[in-house]
Parts: C-alpha cells; structure tokens; sequence
C-alpha cells in the first residue's frame, strides 16, 4: 500500500506521546467516509492482512450469515488492536501496520453490510481481542486460547435476503466465496474455503513454454512463452490477492506472467493500481524476463529428427518474424544468433543423395559478389536430386512467406521454387525427348499412302490420311527426336496427320517448340498443305469419311482443333475459307456459301426415298421454295410404306440419318421438316374440326349432367336436414320424460328422509325418556338407603381421612372387584349389588360410603362387618 494514499486524511488531535494518532472515535467517522467499490471485497482486504502477518495457511468457514476465518503467523497485540481505525492514518509502513490498515478497510467494508457482530481474536500466551457490535468497540481479555495466530468472526444480522444466500450457497456461489475463488486463485499460500482449497499458487498456462523466475525488490513471480499468442497476459497480484489482468502486445513473443508485488501503489477503492514508475519498472522487468524465456526456449529447442524439427518451425516461425521489429537488445541479437545456427530448414537442393538434408540459415546464405548484399533462396519443396540452381547457390524448403520473417538474416529473401521446379521438369522432359527418334515412331505420315511433304525454310513439312479410326495428330520433330506430340480433338473424325520438323527451338521446360514468328508460318503452310492433300484424295475416300469431314467443317471442329493444337490466340488470315465453320458457311445466301466448301460441297452425301442421291449443292438447286422434306432412315416401317406411295412419286423425300438430318438443319432450318408431320397437317386440320364439334357436344353432356348431380345433392340434403329436425325432436321428447323421472324419484327420495329422520328423534326422544325414568328410579332407592347408613358413611369417610389415601381405584381381578389403596388391595365380591354399583358411579357418596366401610372392615375395626352387612341388607331390600 502505498505511504501518501491517506495523506489528505492525516488531521486530528494528539493523544499519546511520540506519536501522531487520531482518535478512535474520530478516525471511525473519517474511515466511514471511504468504503470499497465492492463491500464484499473486505475478505480480499482480510488476506491482505494476513500475508502481511507470516501466514504460512488460511481458512475460511463461509456460511449464509457467518463468516470464519483463521490463519498462522504473528499475532496483532493488544496496543495495535486497540489503534485499529485509526491505523489507515498512520506514517509507519513496516508490514504489521500495513496488515493493521487491510484489516481496518476490510472491517469498515464489513460493517457497511449490516453486521451484528465482528470478532476480531488474537492468539498467543495472553489471548486478546476486540469485538465490534454496530458502532461500539469492545477489548477482550482472558479468552480461551486458541490453536492460529488470528481469528476472525462476522455474522449479519437476520433479515429476509439470508434466504437467497442459503440458495448461493448450496449452488456454491456466495459474494464472498467467489471473490477468494477469482481473485486468491495464484496465491502461493495455502487458501481453502469450507476445507476445499482454492489458491493453486503460480500456475501458468497448460501450453507454456520455457518458464523463468521473477524476482526483485518486493517482487516474485513465474513467466513463460506462450508461442501461439500474440500478448503477454499478466496477472497482478498485491499480498496474494489478483487485482489486475494486464495484456499488451509482445514486442517478440507472446508470455503468460504471474507477479506479486509489493511496490506497487492501490487507488484508494483498492481496485486498480496506479500506473507510476514502480509499474512502468514491473513492465520492463516482464519484457526482459519474456526475452530471458526466449533464449531458454531457443537452448531446448529440438532439431534432429523430422517430426520434432517440423514442431519446431512450427513454434518458431510465428516469433522470429518478430525480431527485426524488437530493437539492438542483447538478448534479441542473442536470439537471432541462435537461430541462424540452427539446422532446422530442409534442404531443397542436394547435388548427391549423401549431401546434408539439413541446413542453417546461416549455411544457406550467401553473397552476392558484385552488390556485396546477401541472399537467402529459398522453395516450397525440395527438387529431385542433381536439380541446382545456375549459381549452385543452397536453397531451403520454407514454409509460408519466408520474406517476412526471414528479413532479419538476409538482405534479399528469394523464392526460387518455380525455377526449381521447372528445371526438375525441363531435366525429365529432355530425358524423355532423348529416348524418342522419330523415324522408330509408329503412324508417321509418310507411312500411309495418302501424304504429302513440303519444306518451309528450315523446316520439313509432311501431311497424311490414315485410317478414320486414328486420332488426328500435330507432332513436332527436334533433331530427329520426338519433341512433342499433340491430339487434335475433332469429334468423329480422325486420320489427319501434320508433322513439323528441324532444328526447333524448345520451351524452358523443354517440352514443346518456343512460339516464334518462322514457327506459326510454318504451320500455315503446313494446314494449306494438308487441305491441298485433302481436295485431290476427296474421291478417293469412301462417303463415311467424307460426311465426317463435311461435319467437321460445318460445326468448326476442325478450326477449333487447329487453334487449340498451335496456341493461336486468333485465326490467322490467308487460310482456307472452307474452314472458317457454318457461321460463314450458312446463310441466304445459300449457294455461295456452299461453294466455298470446295469439292464437298458436291460429294453426293444424302439419299431420297427412291434411292436417288443428292449433293448440298443440289439440293439447293432441287429444294421446294418452302421445305426440305425428310423422312428419318431409322424408321423402317415408314420407309416401307411411303416407298410405293403414289402421292410420293414426283416428290424429294430426303432419307436422313441423325448425322445427315443435323446437317440439313443446319442449312436449310426451319424448311426441313418431316415427311410424317407433312403429310400429317391436313388429317390434322379435319380432325381438329371434329374434334371441336365433338368437344361442344361433350361440354353440353357435362353441363346437363352437372346439372343432375347438383339437383340429387340438394334433394340429399333436404332430407337429411328432415331426418335431423326428427330425431333432435324425439332425443328432445325423451329428454322431457327422463327429466320428469327424476324430478318424482328425487322427491319420493326427500319424502323418505323426512320420515327416516323424524322415527329416528322419536325413537331416540323415548330412549332418553326411558333413561331418565330409570336414572330417577336408581336415584330414589339410594336415596331411601342413603339416611340409615349416613353415620357409617361419616365413619368410613373419617376412617379414610387420616390414612392419606390419595388414590382410590377400582380394579376388575379374578372374577372380583378389587378396591387398590397404595399398594393394598381390599377384594369386594362382585356378587353383592353395590359392587355394580360402585362400579358405574365411583364418586357417588354412597359408592365411596360402600368403599370406605370396606376399608374399615379390612384394616380391622371391629364393627366393620356390621356395617357391611346392614348396608347389604339394606340394598337387598330397596
């Protein structure tokens, strides 16, 4: 706590030499005025004090309206007990007065919760304390001793909110409770709450690497790297009690720290502390401390085999970025030593299978002679074996984006993965390119009978047909050598052969011909040359071939084959117009646009009913000025049929395969059409219209029957709206005869009571008449033995006086009545008349006269028996 906090406080008069004190009563009020954000937090205050005191163990005992708690250490005397409220005030700072302020904070928190009583304990030879009941201090001598250093005892007073405590408690969730559980949490003494512990001391994070000690002056603590995070999170404490989380970005690597200090300064709420120089210096500490982690992380860090290496990166990849960032720190210039010397990094160049898999950053750096700077290569993944670069420099395998945490150890980071990549493709490319002569390559075109060959400058040009079932092919020959060879996709059509060779310049990857201007005139001349071929062998070829040549042309297959196969971004000019596809080959135009074909514009492709056969350009010259009539070949029957029909006889009646019919409309659109829909149209126009007439006779049949069936439903629904009014009628009916039932059984039924009830008070009126009667008549003939026997009944009755009979009882024994006096008993023979009578009214005097003169008679009088006799005369004559 710092010594100025209560400096504006410090007035008062003095009461004791030596030293300036307030007064208790006045230092009371004053603290009154100050109170904590959080009046539960005065347990916080209570542990405070009790480190400040040696405790070595605390324990709370936390109930829904008391509170416990004991702890070790040294004990408050009486004098500082005494000095309580007034210590907050004090200039003194040794450890037992700042314990004596958290314990007064704490107690006026307390009390602003509405105590009933605070105990306040202290052990030793002399036991002492204070008690504090509302706004009255009590010293205590002479208590009992106890086994800890300091106890201390709260209770509220009872009021309705203790209910919703004893439900926190139960569910473990007191205000007190759950502040020791959140904020004594790292306390490094012993805190446990209802015998559980909660304080786990310096704990750091699961993950935490490479922990290092924290000590100073007033200051001991643990911190460790945390790789992955990007902040040093730290939590405060202050004499075991967690006042602040601090986090703040990491200058290299993110740390988890736990400090206690004791130099750091409180506001006056005790929640937060002051951020002066003391917590400035803590800061710089923690920032060297994580730097010191660092180093130790780097000297334990694994680097041999793969999957530990690869962890490794892992680790250090995300921190090393930093370095470049951190400033000329000793230990950053440490670090990044240690890391350059580290063979962590694969190598992506190996000249010989024996060369080293790992290497440094150091070991691959190097330098260039001409700038004097220095260079780190580096690749996503290592190169086959042999592959190196130009320079023969060392390159590394490092994962994502080297450049940026890599600048601190090279003066240019490069990614050298592409060359790598190509040279190990361009180094197999060759091998293969070396492994195939040309003239052992099957299918050339000078093997087929149908070829032509040409020279173009340097080049040689050749161009075939082969069979219809070869892929149409582009190869290019580089001394002798098959350097690539590509397939021309063209749909159905196949057999075109064109081959270039010469001394061809190949692309870096050494798997095709570099694109040069001599290279693409080339291949002009070598198409020219292949169409040339194509127009003088047409006649030669059989019509399969040649309708899927016509197709090729029309749909732009081979056109698109063509610049697919050279690369061309556009269609050169100066080529063949008959491959320029059906957008130029189709049109109104019609005939012109055929020509422009060559010579299969007039291959006779198409075949009619008749068996008569038709080139494009003569259909174009027959066609009817609205249609082509067609009649697909797949139907069989059809062609049966319309075969010897005679309407059919003088018309063109193309018989059309799917290729063909795909053909003809694409020439000739929406004037193709079907012979069947042709001949069709005009059955179907007659049978539209009787159909229609047929569909109005249909319509007026459906009105009359809907008509019919909507009369039925209503005649349906009237009767059964009838059926229902009947039969709420009878259930009504029998509803009014039920009702009068019960109305006549429930008034037969009262009838019946009536009588029952008033036999029954007759019967019992001539019972209790008879009672009387006899009751009377008992009462006359005791009365008629009551005066003869009235001396005796004196006698008795005296007899019993002196003797203290306090109880008198009759008991049924051995077929007798027997009379208990104390512990006597008197048998009276149940046989004689007033023994019933005894029996049934034990009070009556006469009863207690028959009692008592069987007790004088059985005690020994010796007139007793006389009396027992004229009284049983006497009753026997009555």
């Amino acid at each position: 706590m710092s010594d100025n906090r209560y400096g504006h406080l410090r007035t008062g008069q003095a009461v004791a030499a030596g030293e300036f004190v307030l007064d208790q009563e006045q230092a009371r009020k004053k603290l009154q005025e100050f109170q904590l954000v959080n009046p539960h937090d005065f347990v916080l205050e209570f542990v405070k004090a009790a480190h400040l005191l040696g405790a070595k163990a605390i324990d709370f005992t936390i109930d829904t309206d008391e509170l416990g708690m004991r702890f070790d250490g040294k004990a408050l005397s009486k004098r500082e007990l005494s000095l309580l409220y007034s210590s907050p005030f004090s200039q003194r700072a040794s450890a037992r007065q700042q314990a004596l302020r958290h314990l007064a904070i704490g107690v006026n928190a307390a009390q602003g919760l509405g105590l009933r009583e605070l105990l306040i304990q202290a052990g030793g030879p002399s036991p002492h304390g204070v008690r504090l009941l509302g706004d009255q201090v009590e010293a205590l001598d002479g208590l009992k001793p106890i086994e800890v250093a300091t106890r201390i005892y709260l209770r509220e007073r009872a009021r309705p909110g203790h209910l919703v405590r004893f439900w926190d408690m139960l569910r473990d969730d007191l205000p007190e409770a759950q502040l020791l559980r959140e904020r004594c949490l790292y306390s490094q003494i012993p805190i446990s709450i209802n015998g559980q512990r909660i304080s786990h001391g310096h704990a750091l994070a699961g993950e935490a690497l490479a922990p290092v000690e924290i000590t100073g002056d007033g200051v001991h603590g643990r911190l460790a790297m945390l790789v992955k995070a990007e902040t040093i999170t730290t939590h405060i404490l202050q004499h075991g009690v967690l006042i602040a989380t601090d986090v703040r970005p990491a200058e290299l690597v993110g740390a988890h720290a736990i400090v206690d200090s004791a130099r750091l300064s409180l506001n006056l709420s005790q929640s937060a502390f002051l951020e002066d120089a003391p917590w400035h210096a803590l800061h710089e500490m923690l920032a060297d401390r994580s730097l010191q982690s660092w180093a130790l992380f780097l000297s334990e860090l694994p680097t041999q085999h793969d999957d530990n290496r690869a962890r490794s990166l892992d680790l250090l990849i995300p921190i090393i970025a930093k370095l470049s960032a951190v400033g000329a720190r000793q230990a950053v210039a440490e670090a990044i030593e240690a890391i350059e010397s580290l063979p962590l990094f694969a190598a992506a160049t190996r000249p010989t299978e024996h060369s080293p898999a790992n290497l440094s950053i150091a070991q691959a750096r190097v330098t260039n002679p001409n700038s004097g700077r220095t260079l780190l290569f580096y690749a996503s993944k290592p190169a086959a074996v042999g592959v190196a670069l130009k320079s023969g420099a060392p390159v590394l395998v490092l994962p994502g984006t080297p450049e940026q945490y890599l600048g601190a150890y090279a003066d240019e980071i490069i990614d050298v993965s592409e060359e790598l990549g190509w040279r190990t493709t361009a180094r197999a490319n060759e091998a293969v390119w070396r492994a195939r002569p040309w003239h052992l390559e099957p299918d050339r075109a000078v093997s087929f009978a149908l070829h032509k060959s040409a020279r173009f400058e340097d080049y040689a040009i050749s161009v075939g047909i082969g069979r219809p079932q070869m892929a149409c092919t582009l190869s290019y020959v580089k001394q002798g050598h098959l350097l690539e060879q590509r397939v021309l996709s063209v749909g159905q059509f196949g057999g075109l052969i064109l081959e270039i060779g010469g001394d061809l310049e190949e692309t870096y990857l050494f798997d095709a011909p570099r694109r040069t201007n001599r290279l693409e005139q080339a291949s002009v001349a070598a198409i020219d040359l292949l169409i040339e071929l194509i127009e003088e062998s047409l006649s030669l070829l059989d019509a399969g071939w040649q309708l899927s040549y016509l197709e090729a042309l029309v749909y732009g297959e081979l056109k698109a084959a063509l610049i697919e196969a050279f690369a061309w971004s556009a269609w050169p000019k100066g080529l063949p117009e008959c491959l320029n596809g059906s957008d130029e080959l189709v049109g109104d135009v019609g005939r012109l646009h055929i020509e422009k074909l060559g010579q299969i514009g007039g291959a006779q492709l198409f075949e009619d009913l008749h068996g008569r056969r038709y080139s494009l350009q003569s259909l174009f010259a027959k066609r009817h000025p609205k249609s082509i009539v067609y009649l697909p070949a797949e139907n069989t029957a059809a062609v049966a049929r319309y075969r010897h029909d005679e309407r059919l006889a003088d018309e063109t009646v193309l018989l059309t395969p799917a290729r063909e019919l795909k053909l003809i409309r694409v020439f000739f659109g929406d004037q193709a059409v079907e012979l069947a829909a042709y001949l069709a149209h005009l059955e179907r126009e007659r049978q539209r219209a009787q159909e229609r007439l047929k569909a109005e006779v249909q319509r007026e049949q459906h009105r009359l029957e809907e008509q019919r069936k909507a009369e039925e439903r209503r005649a349906a629904e009237e009767r059964r709206l009838l059926e229902e009014q009947r039969e709420a009628e009878q259930r009504r009916a029998a509803e009014r005869v039920a009702l009068g039932e019960r109305r006549r059984q429930a008034k037969e039924q009262r009838e019946a009571e009536t009588l029952r009830l008033a036999e029954e008070r007759r019967l019992a009126q001539v019972r209790r008449t008879a009672e009387a009667q006899r009751k009377a008549e008992e009462r006359r003939l005791i009365e008629v033995l009551i005066g003869p026997l009235r001396a005796q009944m004196l006698a008795g009755g005296a007899l019993l006086e002196p003797h203290h009979v306090h109880e008198l009882r009759l008991e049924l024994a051995d077929g007798k009545q027997a009379v208990s006096l104390h512990k006597q008993q008197i048998a009276l023979d149940r046989a004689h008349p007033l023994v019933a009578f005894v029996v049934d009214y034990p009070d009556d005097v006469v009863a207690r006269a028959f009692v008592a003169s069987a007790v004088y008679g059985a005690l020994g009088f010796e007139d007793a028996g006389a009396f027992v006799l004229g009284l049983t005369e006497a009753v026997e004559a009555g």
